[in-house]
Order: C-alpha cells, then sequence, then structure tokens
C-alpha cells in the first residue's frame, strides 16, 4: 500500500478489522521504503487507516497493490 498526501505528513496503518490490532505501519517521514509492504497470511477483513502527523490536514491518494 502507498499513500499520498497534500497538506500534512501521513501515517499509514494496516490493521485486522475485526480486532483493530495494528498489523503494520509506514510513515513517510522516516521510512526508507516508498510503500508498506505486508504479506497477509490468511483470509480475514482489514483495513487500511491514514493518520496525519502534526495536526496536519489535507487529501490523500490511497493505493492497494495486489499480488497473486
Amino acid at each position: 500500500m502507498s499513500v499520498e498526501a497534500d497538506g500534512f505528513t501521513p501515517l499509514l496503518k494496516l490493521t485486522e478489522a475485526a480486532t483493530g490490532a495494528v498489523l503494520a505501519e509506514w510513515e513517510a517521514e522516516y521510512s526508507d521504503d516508498d510503500a508498506l509492504m505486508y504479506t497477509i497470511a490468511g483470509p480475514g477483513t482489514y483495513e487500511a487507516r491514514v493518520y496525519a502527523l502534526d495536526d496536519g490536514t489535507g487529501t490523500y491518494r490511497l493505493t492497494v497493490t495486489v499480488n497473486d
């Protein structure tokens, strides 16, 4: 997954929907990678959550890539 934001520094979290458990996170300001990479081991429902750091506001674009 990757996120592009205008007006704020994004924090991206991948969570398990039923429990809200954070599986992985990516922060634009400190990450060496361009995207959050995570392999999902089994079936389930997952959520991507985008947070604005430093009380920023703006718009964002989230891209999810699925490799079969």
